[in-house]
């Protein structure tokens, strides 16, 4: 198996195992506390004081950080179900 080989397939497992946490309560409780802290952190910012522009660059950061969180977990799943799709249509043609 080349490296290549081996990360396409590590990307199909890493997904489904992703798919499944968020199928669990762990996962639902992941998304339930970054999702809180994205509106706490957004009510903040709203409040934050306008002459802190250091504030409001750390608040700012602090929700991109937790809004990336979820795109890693739906850009895993993603890659996991287009490489089983690959795979799978170049089984049916082998």
């Amino acid at each position: 198996m080349t490296p290549d080989q081996k990360q396409f397939e590590d990307e199909i497992l890493l997904g489904d195992d992703v798919e499944a946490l968020l199928g669990k309560p762990i996962g639902d409780y992941l998304i339930r506390r970054s999702q809180e802290d994205i509106d706490a952190t957004t009510e903040a910012l709203k409040r934050a004081d306008p002459s802190d522009p250091s504030g409001i660059i750390r608040l700012q950061e602090r929700i991109r950080m937790l809004e990336q969180f979820h795109v890693w977990l739906a850009d895993a799943i993603t890659a996991g179900k287009a490489n089983l799709a690959a795979l799978a249509e170049t089984d049916s043609e082998g």
